[in-house]
């Protein structure tokens, strides 16, 4: 049996009931191609549709393969439905309109952020937690940001890349690459864009709180799925009162699974090199495209 290239950092293992029935039938319609040389390593050619998936998980390695267990039903686009990614608060006590209104509000000034973002930089830290707080995975990495799709991702374990058109998944300890089309990526690829700015697509504001996160006041959005067969218990995610940027998401699954997304020194109005978005596969690198 030949064996399949390694899990990409957004797949979930821990969704296991949709992940389980997606793997049957990408299973039924693995294909691989004859192998070819390209430059910068073999490349092979899957049967299109077919998502990938791995027998080993990359999270006891650290990486943020395993970490993003919970994110991709909070975050994957099925069905047209894109989207996006705590402390002890206090409740603001209104009333069911006004409590719309506020969240749109939030919702609204994080949108204006990356409507017209021409070149963003963040920093992130990312823990995947258990039962009992088990910490399973942990990660942290520099997101870039530009307009028309672009962005880059770097972490320890993994560096995804777009120009808009092409993403790239690069893995180190594989020496892997996967590339897409960036608009059929949609239902394997989280985006930065996804967690930081389309989550509200896929939730619906419940409550909001005012709290205080690393010395800054926030609005608190407590979301749930809009959904019920969505796997997510709660989405919370806190937006700088200042700026409007979102500072964390916490996402809690029906497993009781919490993954943690923290953001920090966001640097708008950056002139970002067009090579930031484009990727050249490493000399030797196993290659397989998915277009």
């Amino acid at each position: 049996m030949v064996p399949r290239p390694a899990r990409c950092w957004w797949t979930p293992p821990t969704w296991t009931t949709w992940a389980a029935a997606r793997r049957r039938r990408c299973d039924r319609n693995w294909r691989i191609a004859a192998n070819r040389r390209v430059p910068g390593g073999s490349r092979r050619e899957l049967s299109p549709g077919c998502a990938v998936y791995s027998s080993d998980l990359h999270s006891s390695a650290g990486n943020w393969t395993g970490a993003m267990t919970s994110l991709l039903p909070k975050f994957s686009r099925r069905g047209g439905r894109a989207a996006a990614l705590p402390a002890l608060l206090l409740l603001l006590a209104l009333p069911p309109a006004a409590l719309a209104g506020k969240g749109e509000d939030v919702i609204a000034r994080v949108q204006k952020n990356f409507q017209s973002v021409q070149g963003l930089t963040v920093h992130f830290e990312m823990r995947h937690q258990g039962e009992g707080d088990a910490l399973l995975a942990e990660e942290a990495g520099k997101l870039f940001l530009a307009d028309q799709g672009r962005f880059r991702m770097e972490a320890r374990s993994q560096t995804v890349v777009s120009d808009g058109e092409t993403l790239w998944s690069y893995s180190p300890a594989d020496n892997q690459v996967l590339i897409y089309r960036a608009a059929e990526a949609g239902d394997q690829v989280l985006t930065p864009r996804q967690i930081l700015f389309d989550f509200p697509q896929r939730y619906r504001v419940e409550a909001v709180e005012t709290a205080e996160l690393a010395g800054r006041t926030a609005d608190l959005l407590i979301m749930v799925p809009t959904d019920e067969a969505d796997p997510t218990r709660q989405l919370r995610v806190w937006v700088d009162r200042n700026d409007g940027y979102p500072r964390r998401f916490i996402i809690e699954d029906l497993a009781d699974n919490v993954t943690v997304f923290d953001f920090e020194n966001y640097q708008a109005g950056q002139n970002l090199p067009e090579d930031t978005f484009r990727f050249a596969p490493p000399p030797g690198a196993d290659v397989i495209d998915m277009r």
